[in-house]
């Protein structure tokens, strides 16, 4: 959390209990962002000098000002962990920017009349969220191209911080899916585990051929929330294989021939040619 007043990040347990400094001798810091893996945090400071800055979570001497210059009131900020780029709103100056996690390759991304009075950040996918209290809502685009606006919500009272989160279905035991065994021919991986006789919501199988067999159908099948399997199971079949060569038969004119063939899958369609057309 920061404390304005005092300038100062402070952090805590999730109970809110053993309170400690983080930093002081700030300006006015805005926003916090961690990154983990680097055991970074980054933040803005609506001081004076605008700006944003970082510094190890371990240590709280350095601090490095990573962006300044054309900013005024930089209000949310988030990291996208895919691209390892920073983003940030800016309410002063009515825009959204990004740079690299050290603050070079500064770019701007969407800014008015899109962007009017951007209050948090957040990233799902390939999508950047953020509030604006002008609009009075929720809006994402692009964030790699700034394109392709949408209004996820409005009619909201100035709106602030909001979270983002892709929401997955329960898995119960209830909803096990039976194991569809081995095909004719081939196999399934992997199987059961723990000895059990099905397969946990979500789970998904490979199949595979034994050699000189080809596999019909999907080649993964998916526990789904109903303890149903996706798709139909698939089948191993060997390729056609003639088992009776057609012979050439001389006849009289006006007489008939009944051409014979017989293959080693079944449903296999034959073609009959002769002198190199389709007889029908």
């Amino acid at each position: 959390s920061n404390n304005v007043r005092r300038g100062r990040i402070m952090r805590a347990s999730l109970d809110g209990r053993n309170p400690r400094q983080m930093r002081q001798g700030l300006d006015k810091p805005r926003a916090i962002v961690l990154y983990k893996p680097t055991r970074m945090m980054y933040w803005t400071d609506w001081g004076t000098t605008p700006k944003i800055a970082r510094g190890r979570l371990d240590n709280n001497y350095n601090v490095d000002t990573i962006v300044t210059g054309q900013l005024k009131w930089p209000n949310g900020l988030v990291i996208d962990a895919a691209s390892q780029k920073l983003f940030w709103a800016d309410a002063g100056m009515d825009k959204i920017e990004y740079s690299n996690l050290d603050g070079h390759g500064r770019s701007e991304l969407l800014s008015a009349p899109h962007v009017r009075h951007p209050f948090s950040l957040a990233i799902l996918n390939n999508r950047l969220f953020w509030s604006d209290w002008e609009t009075s809502g929720i809006h994402s685009v692009d964030k790699d191209t700034g394109g392709d606006m949408m209004t996820v919500a409005k009619g909201l009272d100035r709106p602030t911080a909001f979270v983002i989160f892709k929401a997955t279905p329960p898995v119960g035991p209830s909803r096990n899916c039976p194991d569809p065994g081995n095909p004719a021919k081939g196999d399934r991986n992997p199987p059961p585990t723990d000895g059990s006789s099905d397969y946990p919501q979500g789970s998904m199988i490979r199949y595979t051929c034994y050699p000189h067999y080809n596999l019909h159908g999907p080649v993964t099948r998916t526990c789904l929330a109903d303890g149903s399997w996706s798709a139909k199971a698939p089948e191993c079949l060997s390729p056609p294989r003639f088992r009776q060569t057609p012979t050439n038969v001389t006849v009289k004119e006006t007489s008939s021939a009944i051409l014979e063939c017989s293959a080693s899958t079944p449903n296999t369609n034959i073609t009959w040619y002769k002198d190199g057309n389709v007889v029908k």
